[in-house]
């Protein structure tokens, strides 16, 4: 199965053969039918937030609760704290992830988590290479507002030549020329890494196969009101024109 947004902005688990009209989870403008290739998660288990030390340091974020309602409705997120780890050791204050890379040259990853914490905070998000840099900003390091409700971040980079062992960082670390966040306690879940140049849809393992199929369509019969959208005004059509 297959995420998408729906028309109220929620997250949506698709069922099997149900087409997927995506939203926009800001404005719930839509996107139409929302079609994808084969997608590999990087990360075996992306609902397991990390805390506690990492390469920048200990103390690390602290964890707060497990088992907290997620943006689909289940209860799989994880609440953890970045205080203390400001206090002690700003460096530290991240949850961070690597997926076993150690040699990115040249390849394209991009990177998506949910993530829910007091409004007004900042918490940073960044694709990088240990101990060398990032790459742009609002591509592969980005700072976002945190507005009280779930809402996505996601980061895209290509690793250059010579990279060494790619990172996913998320928290309040100022790195790579960002501004030291404010964020204190922040609920994530569904980080997904994908070796691709956008993040597409979540892969919340282990909820959803490490590896999702690709999609297509298939209009077959004359009855359209199983598939076809009024609302939405979406429709996909395979073929090959004879002529002008």
């Amino acid at each position: 199965t297959g995420s998408y947004i729906d028309e109220n902005g929620d997250y949506r688990w698709a069922s099997a053969n149900e087409p997927r009209f995506d939203h926009d989870e800001v404005t719930h403008e839509s996107k139409g039918l929302l079609m994808e290739v084969a997608r590999t998660n990087k990360l075996s288990s992306g609902n397991n937030i990390d805390y506690n030390a990492n390469s920048g340091g200990s103390p690390g974020p602290s964890l707060v609760a497990n088992n907290v309602e997620a943006p689909d409705g289940s209860f799989t997120a994880r609440t953890i704290d970045y205080t203390n780890a400001l206090a002690s050791n700003a460096n530290s204050a991240n949850s961070e992830y690597n997926w076993g890379d150690t040699s990115p040259a040249t390849k394209t990853y991009s990177a998506s988590v949910w993530v829910k914490g007091i409004q007004g905070q900042t918490i940073n998000m960044y694709l990088d290479a240990s101990g060398q840099g990032s790459g742009n900003l609002n591509e592969a390091k980005i700072t976002r507002t945190l507005t009280g409700k779930w809402q996505r971040m996601s980061v895209y980079y290509t690793y250059p030549s010579g990279a060494n062992e790619a990172y996913l960082r998320i928290g309040t670390r100022s790195l790579h020329g960002l501004t030291q966040g404010t964020a204190t306690l922040v609920s994530l879940w569904g980080v997904t890494v994908v070796e691709e140049s956008r993040p597409g849809s979540t892969i919340a393992t282990p909820l959803a196969d490490t590896t999702t199929a690709a999609d297509y369509a298939l209009i077959d019969g004359e009855a359209f009101s199983e598939f076809y959208s009024p609302l939405e005004h979406t429709t996909v059509m395979i073929g090959k024109r004879a002529a002008n």
